[in-house]
């Protein structure tokens, strides 16, 4: 109704934003939608200056969640460097989106590919873990919670881990003596 008032449109994807960000405050709402307006952003952009954590981002990190475990590790340090102060909460709300939609939610925030992809590669007992780890992390742990999580869905001990981690530092090691 606001958006009709001031004779504006917005994509579904920028409203979705502009509702994750106001985080249930009606007058957050208000005033974030008059910014979004004003400054004509494109919903990625609108997304990081909402401080919202992109629905792209999340969804690479739970697809690499059953990769192995350096792999995962990687995007999970990309998803952390994101300045959003928000994380938990957006896998949280992601999540959430994802179960909601996958069994017959009426209206879809995510796209039907997310969905089908997510349902490809998650069985029904690996969305109850992840499920769980949501539930239980806390922000400070959500990191750990998460590569303990990719350890269990993956099948892989610590002790792998570092074998992983010391080929991949003998091969960053090698590359710089053939550039010498």
């Amino acid at each position: 109704d606001y958006l009709a008032d001031k004779g504006v449109r917005l994509s579904e994807q920028a409203k979705q934003s502009l509702l994750r960000s106001c985080r249930g405050i009606p007058r957050d709402l208000l005033k974030n939608t008059d910014f979004a307006i004003e400054g004509e952003f494109t919903p990625s952009q609108l997304d990081a200056l909402l401080g919202n954590v992109s629905d792209d981002l999340i969804f690479a990190l739970f697809c690499s969640l059953k990769s192995k475990t350096t792999d995962f590790i990687a995007n999970i340090e990309t998803f952390m460097e994101d300045g959003s102060s928000t994380k938990l909460s957006a896998l949280q709300d992601f999540w959430l989106r994802y179960i909601l939609e996958r069994n017959g939610g009426t209206q879809l925030t995510l796209s039907s590919q997310m969905i089908d992809t997510l349902n490809a590669v998650f069985s029904d007992e690996d969305i109850m873990k992840v499920s769980k780890t949501l539930l239980r992390a806390e922000r400070d742990t959500i990191m750990l919670e998460l590569v303990t999580l990719n350890m269990s869905l993956t099948q892989t001990s610590s002790a792998t881990v570092l074998g992983y981690q010391r080929d991949a530092a003998m091969q960053a090691e090698r590359e710089k003596r053939i550039e010498k």
